[in-house]
């Protein structure tokens, strides 16, 4: 029969498990901080002007029905 892992084993594999958890979750909290944190661009920087301009074309022609015969002859 296998042998089981080790009592010991198994809590340093949770112990790590949940070190790496706490780790990753500090790094997302900061990362999002440093973000909220950043200075957003007044109303004044954020003013443009410009022109835009829109050209409707008229629909495309609706398709022709056609009816033919194709022959093919083998020598």
């Amino acid at each position: 029969m296998e042998e089981d892992i080790s009592k010991n084993t198994l809590l340093v594999l949770v112990v790590l498990t949940i070190i790496i958890s706490l780790l990753g979750t500090w790094t997302v909290i900061s990362e999002t901080v440093k973000v909220q944190n950043e200075r957003a661009p007044t109303t004044e920087e954020q003013e443009t002007t410009g022109r835009v301009s829109i050209d409707v074309a008229p629909p495309p022609p609706a398709p022709v029905g056609a009816t033919g015969q194709v022959t093919i002859k083998i020598i």
